[in-house]
C-alpha cells in the first residue's frame, strides 16, 4: 500500500508544506520555538509549559489530535494521507487552542 500510493513521495512533498502552515506560530506570545522535522513530524514549544494540556485539550476539542511531549510541546504527527489543506486546518486550530488557553 506503501508503494502503491506513493506515500513515501506524499510525505517529501507535503514535509516543506508543514514547516510552512506551522511557521506563522512561532510569532504568537505562548510559543517559545516551532519545529518542523524530518517528514510529518512537527513541534510547538510553549514558552509556558502550565499550558501544555489546555492547549492539548482545546485542540481536541477542536478536532486535531496532538500529544505531549517533553512537558513543554505540542507533537504534530498527521497521518501521510493528510492533504495540505488539513495541514493548514491543523496549525489553525493549534493557533486556535493557544489563544484559548
Amino acid at each position: 500500500m506503501i508503494e502503491r500510493e506513493r506515500l513515501v513521495e506524499r510525505v517529501r512533498e507535503l514535509e516543506p508544506k508543514l514547516a510552512e502552515t506551522l511557521r506563522p506560530l512561532e510569532s504568537h506570545p505562548a510559543v517559545a520555538d516551532v519545529r518542523a522535522g524530518v517528514g510529518l513530524l512537527g513541534a510547538v514549544e510553549l514558552a509556558d509549559p502550565s499550558k501544555l494540556i489546555p492547549v492539548i485539550d482545546a485542540a481536541r476539542a477542536r478536532g486535531v489530535l496532538v500529544r505531549g511531549i517533553r512537558g513543554v510541546a505540542l507533537q504534530i504527527s498527521p497521518p501521510f494521507v493528510v492533504s495540505e489543506q488539513q495541514l493548514r486546518t491543523i496549525a489553525d486550530v493549534i493557533g486556535e487552542s493557544l489563544a484559548a488557553a
